[in-house]
Formats: C-alpha cells, sequence, structure tokens
C-alpha cells in the first residue's frame, strides 16, 4: 500500500476526525476489516452487515492499531 497520512484518509473518505490531536500525522500502513487480525497503524473499518456490526470490535482495534477506526457513526469514548 502506497504511504497515506490519516489526514489526507479522512479527506478522501470526507469524513470527520474524533481522535487525538497529532495523531493524524501518523502514517498508514493499510487496511483492515478484522479487528482479531489488525496490526499497529492499520486503519479499521468497521463493516455491517446482517449479523454484526464492525463498531462492536472498533474498540479493540484501535487498542491494536493505535490508530481510531472508520465507522458510519461518532461513538461513546
Amino acid at each position: 500500500m502506497k504511504e497515506i497520512k490519516l489526514k489526507k484518509a479522512v479527506e478522501v473518505l470526507r469524513g470527520r476526525y474524533f481522535g487525538k490531536r497529532g495523531l493524524s500525522d501518523r502514517s498508514l500502513v493499510g487496511v483492515s476489516v478484522d479487528s482479531r487480525t489488525i496490526k499497529e497503524n492499520e486503519l479499521f473499518f468497521a463493516l455491517e452487515g446482517e449479523n454484526f456490526d464492525g463498531k462492536d470490535f472498533a474498540s479493540d482495534a484501535v487498542c491494536k492499531s493505535k490508530l481510531p477506526a472508520v465507522v458510519s457513526k461518532k461513538m461513546n469514548s
């Protein structure tokens, strides 16, 4: 994956950033949709399906990746 800064990813996704200041300057090394296998500096996409909601796993993914997660709505801390 080509290196991209978190703030650029937010811009491209037309999202809003709710993370810590300064964190948006970190580089992403990849993306993941699986909180069980996510690696540090990978951006987690919380997908929703018929039988699951990725937001349920976002906190775990954030702890492992050290980056915020991409979710459809702002989460409570």
